[in-house]
């Protein structure tokens, strides 16, 4: 009943954030309250939480042998503990950030919002595969309205391109994947060990395989990821939403699953397609959209695209990780879906107060803001140095165990390859830092400041940046989570 609770709470808000549409403050005041009541059950279940899953939770039947339930692991609490979390500070910041900019519309932002939380509860509890998809679908079709929340021509666009490349890739490629899935194995059912093992040939089940992945668009592997940088004339905090709350964290999250409990660590070692394994395949898609997400991001100059493509090659690392299917390296992959969510929403909001401040976009126009915003610049070095891996920031936690499973396994490749990608992401990173840290200033950052309203936008800044070297130093939650997920996969 408590998970039925924190799962339907988001929709209900959804509800009344309608019904007081002309009354924003109490629209506002009931969002922060229900946001930190869900978080407060999320960690409550997650104290409560002893290893072995919980009871599954049957609402009702949608076909023969298919009912929409959910359950409670390890993994499902780990994504949702960073969603729920992220929930109320990013609330915080978007009615800063809405007054601040002038923004209309915010009844149907919030209650996007709260229904793309919902969505991702969702996925994050759901037991089988037609449930994941269900709520997986949701967010992309509650997440369209917040990418062209601005309403202008560039946003539409946006729109056409980000539902385009995530309903048709779902549409087109995970449906047809989970219908096979049903034929081969009569079941949808999320399992340790996986359901694929003996249904079909390996060539078949290798196709199958990358049905799975590239459908899952939301983890934005090449080539399906342009919808990432496009999305990016959204508002800051819906930029926050789709790289770090919800929507790409979800779709990492669901290319686990389909890894873990349909496919099973074992099948994808052993099934191969013109010599090479499901494993290695794999391997090598996401390297590719690893380092050639960060190249992209060196050549860019809008703040917010750069971060895009930083986010691309982030979750290309984290299908890397599960793909090594190594204890350390799965390990790795959950633990950096929260400390890479911690990094990432910082840089976001940190170009939000900066765009608030003075309309600064692109890099060369923040020149010497750090003189002026010192709070948010000293924020955006900190959430840099958990992206690019390094000490005293949480990243470097996961990119630690991740490169351990690697070399430990013997993909040296694998390894190699992290640290070029972690060359290229401090370049990029560094430049932002260096220019905003120059003694020149452009015209439009002589109006910056951190005073009067726009304190709305840089304490949540402040409060992620902390969490980011809070969690370097006391990653247990994360790391137990983690560790109990990898004991319940087979095959490891």
């Amino acid at each position: 009943m408590l998970l039925l609770t924190v799962i339907l709470l988001p929709l209900l808000l959804t509800a009344c954030v309608i019904i007081l549409s002309r009354r924003p403050r109490a629209r506002n005041a009931i969002t922060l309250i229900v946001s930190i009541l869900v978080t407060l059950l999320v960690f409550f279940i997650c104290d409560r939480f002893g290893g072995s899953a919980a009871e599954r939770i049957s609402l009702f039947q949608l076909l023969p042998g298919i009912d929409l339930a959910f359950r409670i692991d390890s993994a499902g609490l780990l994504l949702a503990a960073v969603s729920s979390f992220l929930w109320p500070i990013t609330n915080i910041y978007s009615i800063g950030y809405l007054e601040e900019s002038g923004s209309a519309g915010s009844t149907r932002y919030f209650a996007c919002f709260s229904l793309s939380i919902f969505a991702t509860l969702g996925v994050a509890f759901a037991a089988n595969l037609v449930t994941l998809y269900i709520f997986y679908e949701l967010l992309s079709l509650a997440t369209f309205p917040l990418v062209g929340h601005r309403k202008h021509i560039d946003s539409q666009k946006a729109c056409r391109v980000y539902t385009g490349y995530l309903l048709g890739s779902s549409l087109l490629l995970l449906l047809p994947a989970i219908v096979l899935t049903y034929i081969f194995a009569g079941s949808v059912d999320f399992s340790p060990g996986g359901i694929l093992k003996g249904t079909a040939s390996g060539p078949v089940l290798v196709l199958l395989l990358l049905m799975f992945m590239f459908g899952v668009a939301k983890g934005a592997l090449m080539p399906l990821h342009v919808w990432l940088p496009s999305a990016m004339v959204a508002p800051t905090p819906v930029s926050a939403l789709l790289h770090a709350v919800a929507v790409v964290k979800v779709g990492v999250f669901s290319q686990f699953r389909i890894l873990s409990s349909i496919f099973g660590f074992t099948l994808l070692k052993s099934i191969s397609l013109a010599g090479f394994s499901g494993q290695q395949i794999l391997i090598v898609l996401t390297v590719i959209t690893m380092v050639a997400a960060d190249i992209l991001a060196l050549s860019q100059n809008v703040i917010k695209r750069i971060l895009a493509y930083s986010t691309i090659g982030q979750l290309a690392y984290i299908t890397l990780a599960f793909s090594v299917a190594a204890p350390y390296s799965v390990a790795a992959g959950l633990m950096h879906i929260a400390f890479h969510a911690f990094g990432k929403i910082t840089l976001f909001l940190c170009a939000g107060a900066i765009f608030i401040a003075c309309g600064a976009k692109q890099v060369n126009e923040i020149r010497g803001i750090a003189w002026k915003m010192p709070v948010t610049m000293s924020c955006f070095a900190v959430g840099a140095l958990s992206i690019v891996g390094l000490p005293p920031a949480s990243g470097f936690i996961s990119k630690w165990y991740l490169l351990l499973g690697a070399f430990s396994h013997g993909f040296h490749f694998v390894f190699y390859a992290v640290i070029i990608s972690t060359v290229l992401k401090a370049f990029y990173l560094l430049r932002i830092l260096v220019i905003a840290c120059s003694r020149e200033h452009t015209d439009c950052v002589e109006r910056a400041c951190e005073q009067g309203r726009i304190v709305l936008c840089v304490a949540p800044v402040a409060i992620t940046a902390i969490l980011v070297v809070v969690t370097f130093f006391f990653s247990e939650m994360f790391f137990e989570l983690a560790k109990l997920a990898v004991s319940q996969i087979q095959g490891l």
